[in-house]
């Protein structure tokens, strides 16, 4: 007989006793605005006392913008980071100092003439060396990107390897690819050799360093519409 140990948790979680700062990452805001889809950041304070944030914004190319945030007592700040960051992507850094705070993304598209989609997901508050992504979908022409987040100082190098009906494929371009510190790299399924699959699996394993994945998808044909974004 043993007795059970506690595990850290494995989903996002805000600290259940009061910290002095806790990090939060979010792995893939839309910015541009490309194609009409929009992204913001919300921050929400459940103490009784004003909680401060720090969010470093970072992307394709370009220096990070840093923004302090000031959210009321049981009240919710919302960041748009469209005027802040031009890519089509932006990775975010929240750290934020005493209170109980917990971090989301939402973004904002318009799948056609007569419809819309919101997608709401869990900021995290790890990174990790490892990602697989279980069932992506680019088939009737829908849309499979994975956004490699690298929020640290230092590169990461990763291996990015894909799984269709047909077997699986390791790009040779991808066996030691550099995701640059504090920036935001993205992967177009398509352009891989994954086009027109209805299920497409991906790993992303990092050789150094640590990173955040997210699966950004656009389902676009007649049986599945709709868009999401997901770690």
């Amino acid at each position: 007989f043993s007795a059970a140990s506690a595990t850290l948790p494995w989903m996002p979680a805000a600290p259940v006793v009061p910290t002095l700062s806790t990090t939060w990452y979010c792995p893939a805001i839309p910015a541009s605005g490309a194609e009409g889809v929009s992204g913001e950041l919300l921050i929400a304070n459940a103490d009784p006392v004003e909680l401060q944030a720090t969010v470093t914004l970072f992307g394709a190319e370009g220096e990070p913008v840093v923004q302090d945030v000031a959210v009321a007592p049981q009240s919710r700040s919302t960041l748009d980071v469209g005027p802040l960051i031009t890519t089509e992507f932006a990775g975010a850094l929240v750290e934020i100092t005493g209170g109980t705070g917990v971090v989301e993304q939402r973004a904002r598209s318009p799948i056609g003439a007569e419809s819309s989609a919101t997608s709401v997901a869990a900021c995290t508050t790890s990174t990790s060396p490892d990602w697989y992504l279980a069932e992506g979908y680019t088939a009737e022409g829908s849309r499979e990107q994975i956004v490699l987040t690298n929020p640290s100082s230092s590169a990461a190098t990763v291996q990015v390897r894909f799984a269709t009906r047909d077997g699986s494929r390791e790009p040779t371009e991808l066996q030691r690819a550099i995701v640059p510190p504090r920036s935001v790299r993205v992967l177009d399924m398509a352009e891989l050799a994954a086009r027109d699959e209805p299920e497409v699996a991906v790993a992303v394993e990092a050789r150094q360093g640590e990173l955040l994945v997210s699966r950004v998808q656009t389902y676009a044909g007649a049986s599945r519409r709709g868009y999401a974004i997901t770690l």
